[in-house]
This record gives structure tokens, C-alpha cells and sequence, in this order.
């Protein structure tokens, strides 16, 4: 499951680094949650509230690049859902 989460994090990294340089700041943003949420789920004591936090980060981004992006709010979403069924 964690190599899966892995797998997507590239994917949106790859994703992110073909927006145009206006959404930079957007796409460092998103990456960073994502980021947040993969390395506190492969931890054997998650923080509740780190990973909360990370969580509503990603689907804020997903949000605010849903309209202009939809494959990296897509790719954000299947994050999200990884994680989820991780029960986290």
C-alpha cells in the first residue's frame, strides 16, 4: 500500500512540475501535504493531528486545482483515497 502511495506522490511530483511557473506556489503547496501525509502514514506512531492537517491541506489543493488541473486534482484525490483505506 505504501509503495501505491509512493507511486502516486511521483506521479504528482512529475504532474506539478509541468504547471506553468504562476502555479508554482500552488503546486510546492500540494506537494508539500502530500509529502506530510506519506511519511506520517509509514510512521508506526502517527500524529492525529499531523496527519489531519495534511489531509485537509491535500483536499484544499485538489480544490483550488480541480478547475485549472484535473489530472493533478485526480492524482491528489487517489492520495487521499490511498491513505483513507489505510485507515488513516
Amino acid at each position: 500500500m505504501a509503495d501505491r502511495i509512493q507511486q502516486k506522490i511521483d506521479q504528482l511530483k512529475k504532474e506539478l512540475g509541468l504547471l506553468e511557473p504562476t502555479h508554482a506556489d500552488k503546486a510546492k503547496k500540494a506537494a508539500s501535504y502530500a509529502l506530510t501525509a506519506a511519511k506520517e502514514a509509514r510512521r508506526k506512531e502517527r500524529s492525529p493531528k499531523l496527519m489531519s492537517e495534511a489531509l485537509k491541506g491535500l483536499e484544499a489543493s485538489a480544490a483550488e486545482l480541480e478547475t485549472s488541473h484535473p489530472n493533478i486534482a485526480a492524482t491528489i484525490v487517489e492520495i487521499c483515497r490511498e491513505l483513507t483505506t489505510l485507515g488513516i
